[in-house]
């Protein structure tokens, strides 16, 4: 895909997401918002970029746009698994951190974002990370 070292333009992005790109900028936007200033560190790979939100040099979540979909990346710390217990996420989202290896920068989960319903998930789990 990408050829150059340069980000991604917003058009780019907007073409590789589709129909779900009003998610992934709703989310940044959420993220601006709650826990601004918000810094972008921009990865390329063989396919395709991968996107890390920070608050200064802390990393939010990591984000990589997909046809039609991106995942989100969160490594989230034992106080931000108990947090993430606490709060209203689905029971499914909860067993993935639950059974997720603990690793000194968290237990990491991964979310194929695909649905305009997962966003208030992905709001969630930023909250929680950013809160503990």
């Amino acid at each position: 895909m990408p050829s150059s070292p340069k980000p991604p333009t917003e058009k780019q992005i907007a073409a590789r997401l589709g129909d779900i790109y009003s998610i992934w900028s709703e989310f940044l936007e959420f993220l601006e918002t709650e826990f601004a200033p918000i810094e972008y560190e921009w990865k390329e790979t063989k396919s395709t970029w991968s996107c890390r939100p920070m608050r200064k040099a802390r990393r939010i979540c990591y984000l990589t746009p997909e046809d039609g979909k991106f995942m989100a990346a969160f490594a989230l710390g034992e106080k931000a698994v108990a947090a993430a217990r606490a709060s209203k996420l689905p029971k499914s989202i909860i067993a993935e951190i639950e059974n997720a290896k603990p690793y000194a920068e968290g237990r990491g989960i991964r979310i194929v974002v695909s649905r305009p319903s997962q966003l208030a998930h992905l709001k969630t789990l930023a909250s929680v990370k950013m809160s503990n």
